[in-house]
């Protein structure tokens, strides 16, 4: 997600591939997708965590995590996540 940002209020946007593998927006088309039961419950339980009342904000939050992890990964593909409150780090691998 590096590049040119616009913020805008309201604006629902479809990623279209195109011929170079690049996404492009196309900002007149909502994107749909159909989710398992799995990641349905996932969506459920990151609303409650986000503490946000919609999947696109989920998936809009999730995006935005996903960018800075992209920005702090290591030279062997991961990053750690620590907290403050005594729980063990974790170490998150971005290949599979």
């Amino acid at each position: 997600m590096s590049g040119n940002r616009t913020a805008t209020s309201g604006m629902t946007a479809r990623v279209v591939g195109t011929a170079t593998g690049r996404a492009t927006l196309d900002e007149h088309r909502p994107e749909s997708f159909t989710v398992d039961g799995h990641t349905a419950s996932v969506l459920i339980e990151l609303r409650k965590a986000f503490g946000v009342t919609s999947n696109a904000e989920v998936i809009r939050k999730a995006l935005a995590l996903a960018d800075i992890a992209s920005q702090q990964v290591g030279s062997d593909h991961t990053i750690t996540i620590s907290s403050d409150d005594g729980k063990p780090a974790v170490k998150v691998s971005l290949v599979e």
